[in-house]
């Protein structure tokens, strides 16, 4: 923290300083944010960015819980840091370097006062060579210029909703660091294809639980492997209309009517033996679990989707998105959890995130037109996910109103969310009651309120 807050305090200074000597109005600051220039051309410069996004949110629990003092608890108000970061841009001639830091997540759980610190870590750092000017850039470092879907890459600064779509980030829980990882990636476009391609090497993560109680792995359920094995991740977009910068990995979701933006993307994510799974065997009638018997599975996951922004004749602009995932972890894979940290292991708030099988979604918003520099727009979230391990389809409906201050720069967001909630039903089989022979079924649709204020230069 100390680190962060030292750095933060330098670059106050120097905002300071640069206002003071450019006289830069508000205006446009925000519109070009704090950018150095290294030619007179201003070709060659330096950018230097910061953001932060902050949440109030009140939710159902999904269960019934109590406090401290044994009192029941129905829900939950609560305030938090969603993300802040400090980042630098610097392109010279066919040279570019992109690096930030910050804090993922602040919350009441997480303080200065406990054990329990904020997490500060580097979220990018990577640079690119233009070895073909137009069409190619390569590069490598720890970034996200992934592949399987538009959103895959997504910019929380720029979402449509309080937050990305988490479906598009099959590696977020695991295997990557704030859907980033290390390798190597090459991006550009000829005419109307656009491209990125990524070899990477995953982060190591552990998702093997045992059975209550006892010292066996739970079987017939695919978790993380960790191998020595390589990622690899593409994406292709045919741009028909205006087409997008492949500079940066980061994608908005609506352009408020100033672009008009038809792409149609296919996108894959493949990990050879990336899951792992322990298998039982029927021996006199009843289930056995031998140590040591298992299988290795691939990950594979495949998308396509179709993006539309356009404005309309009198200055309103429409945005539709659509996406569909086959998702393929290995067996009965399925993760569920939170947004944000807590101290209750995900159970308050948690809801189906991850998991083979498919899923989807779709996104839809209207922008209303006014005179001012405020753009106000309404918007739906459909979230469909059919995954294995569950017994039931996942339904998620978010409905929200974002109020553009200075565009992306500085917006206000307010979303309902009706969010699925899934509990343990009976066990699957008479003769074993273990957890994970239990059935996880859909039991009631819970409410959720969050407002996001966002701010980036």
């Amino acid at each position: 923290m100390k680190k962060l807050l030292l750095m933060a305090g330098t670059l106050l200074m120097f905002f300071t300083s640069y206002c003071q000597e450019t006289k830069t109005p508000l205006e446009t600051l925000m519109k070009n944010g704090i950018k150095i220039d290294h030619s007179k051309d201003g070709k060659n410069f330096t950018k230097i960015g910061m953001g932060l996004q902050m949440w109030a949110r009140y939710g159902e629990y999904n269960e019934k819980s109590t406090n401290k003092f044994g009192e029941s608890q129905d829900g939950e108000f609560n305030i938090s840091l969603r993300r802040t970061y400090i980042s630098s841009y610097t392109r010279l001639n066919r040279i570019s370097v992109f690096g930030m830091i910050g804090i993922g997540t602040q919350t009441k759980y997480i303080a200065t006062t406990t054990s329990k610190n904020a997490e500060f870590f580097l979220y990018d750092l990577w640079g690119s060579y233009n070895i073909w000017k137009g069409h190619m850039s390569v590069g490598m470092g720890l970034h996200m210029f992934s592949g399987l879907s538009r959103y895959t890459c997504a910019s929380s600064a720029l979402s449509l909703g309080a937050d990305v779509p988490y479906v598009a980030v099959p590696n977020l829980a695991k295997g990557s660091q704030a859907a980033r990882q290390l390798g190597f990636f090459a991006t550009g476009k000829f005419g109307i294809f656009d491209y990125k391609l990524s070899i990477n090497q995953p982060f190591e993560s552990n998702t093997i639980r045992t059975i209550p109680g006892t010292d066996i792995i739970r079987p017939n359920i695919a978790y993380e492997y960790p191998n020595r094995k390589l990622n690899y991740k593409g994406y292709f977009t045919l741009q028909l209309w205006d087409k997008e910068s492949f500079e940066m990995p980061f994608k908005s979701s609506t352009y408020l009517g100033k672009k008009k933006v038809f792409n149609i993307g296919l996108g894959f994510d493949y990990t050879n033996n990336g899951s792992i799974v322990y298998n039982t065997k029927i021996k006199e009638g009843l289930k056995q679990y031998p140590k040591g018997t298992y299988s290795l599975t691939d990950k594979l996951h495949l998308a396509a989707d179709v993006f539309i922004d356009m404005p309309l004749p009198k200055g309103d602009a429409i945005t539709f998105y659509t996406s569909i995932f086959k998702l393929n972890y290995g067996k009965n894979y399925y993760l569920n959890y939170d947004a944000l940290k807590n101290d209750k292991e995900n159970k308050i708030f948690g809801e189906p995130r991850q998991g083979t099988g498919y899923a989807s979604n779709t996104q839809i918003a209207y922008m209303f037109a006014n005179k001012s520099n405020t753009k106000h727009q309404i918007y739906y979230i459909f979230d469909y996910k059919d995954y294995e391990a569950l017994d039931d389809k996942v339904y998620s409906h978010k409905m929200g109103w974002n109020i553009f201050l200075a565009g992306h720069k500085a917006k206000l967001t307010f979303e309902y969310q009706l969010r699925p909630y899934f509990k343990e039903g009976e066990a699957k089989t008479s003769e074993i009651g273990y957890e994970f022979d239990k059935r996880i079924e859909f039991d009631s649709f819970k409410n959720m309120f969050t407002f996001k204020l966002s701010f980036k230069i």
